[in-house]
């Protein structure tokens, strides 16, 4: 009897332990899950807007707000060089075009797409900063060439000398990415009998939209190439757990594969704080070709992650980080 009893007891006190420990545990993974998203997308508000400091017709920072409540997106951008190219042809919507010209040679001068060839390369000035961005990326300088010997590393290939560049339309304000691979000169495609500097395409991709280049027009209605970094992060269904609710922290660069960061969230909100107050949708809405918020309106963002217990049998409620981040950038945007 004495030891039954001892058993009885001792049985108490190590199920108690056992709950107190899976408690403990259960709040240090939601906690470390919080921390971790926070960290990153903290980290990348900051930098948003990068050396686009007058490049109006881009967004920096969009917040979309969730349908009825549902988690929002938050999408960061920032430029990775200075130099933007023009375009100088039209690019169809539903073709595989690989070469976009960007500069005309000789006289006399094409406007908006201008040629100034300061170290007689045979290179437009721009385009040259561009090639010696891209030829970096593998660790060594490089120069023009006028192929690729093996499929591009951001598309699983071994050439890491390409990058990925991005193609804008600041009327319609729509754009995309593509594999940018090496430049050099040649027939233009739009303007007979001249000789163009150009850029390839390598990802055999098909053009989403379409990009109208009209000789004369100002260059505020051209469409232009960026070198640009675009992160977007979003809350995605957690297929693995048969709970509704269960989300995943996920981040896309460059509108490519998304990567996985943080399990079992449960929402995220994002609000603007600006001079007009606070907004939950900042840069949202497509299609306008001046963006209704510029970055210098943004005083701060606020971000609300919460998530939810990794077993419902752990007395853990849903725990919420809120975080406050200022945009840098925004202190010498336009």
């Amino acid at each position: 009897m004495v030891a039954a009893i001892f058993v009885i007891l001792s049985l108490g006190l190590f199920v108690q332990q056992r709950r107190q420990f899976l408690t403990e545990q259960a709040r240090a993974e939601t906690n470390q899950n919080l921390r971790l998203g926070m960290d990153l997308i903290g980290s990348d508000i900051r930098q948003a807007g990068e050396r686009l400091e007058s490049d109006t017709e881009l967004a920096r920072v969009s917040v979309i707000n969730g349908t009825s409540g549902a988690p929002d997106t938050l999408v960061l951008q920032r430029k990775l060089i200075n130099e933007i190219l023009p375009v100088c042809q039209t690019i169809t919507a539903g073709t595989t075009t690989s070469t976009i010209d960007i500069a005309v040679t000789g006289t006399p001068g094409v406007s908006n797409c201008a040629f100034s060839d300061g170290n007689a390369n045979g290179l437009t000035d721009n385009l040259d900063q561009w090639q010696t961005y891209r030829a970096s990326q593998d660790g060594t300088a490089g120069a023009a060439r006028s192929t690729v010997t093996s499929s591009c590393a951001v598309v699983g290939g071994t050439d890491r000398e390409c990058v990925y560049a991005y193609i804008h339309d600041p009327v319609a304000d729509r754009g995309e990415f593509f594999v940018y691979a090496f430049e050099n000169s040649g027939t233009c495609a739009t303007i007979t009998g001249r000789t163009c500097n150009r850029i390839y395409r390598a990802d055999g991709g098909t053009w989403q939209n379409t990009y109208t280049y009209t000789a004369g027009s100002t260059s505020a209605t051209q469409p232009r190439i960026y070198i640009l970094e675009e992160r977007r992060y979003s809350l995605t269904a957690d297929t693995n757990t048969t709970r509704t609710g269960d989300y995943i922290l996920q981040m896309s660069l460059n509108r490519q594969n998304p990567v996985l960061l943080a399990n079992r969230l449960g929402d995220m909100q994002i609000t603007a704080r600006t001079w007009r107050g606070d907004v939950t949708s900042f840069n949202s809405v497509s299609g306008q070709s001046v963006y209704v918020n510029s970055l210098r309106d943004a005083q701060y963002f606020k971000v609300i992650l919460t998530v939810v217990p990794p077993d419902v049998d752990v007395p853990v409620s849903n725990l919420t980080l809120s975080s406050q981040f200022f945009p840098r950038n925004a202190l010498s945007a336009w």
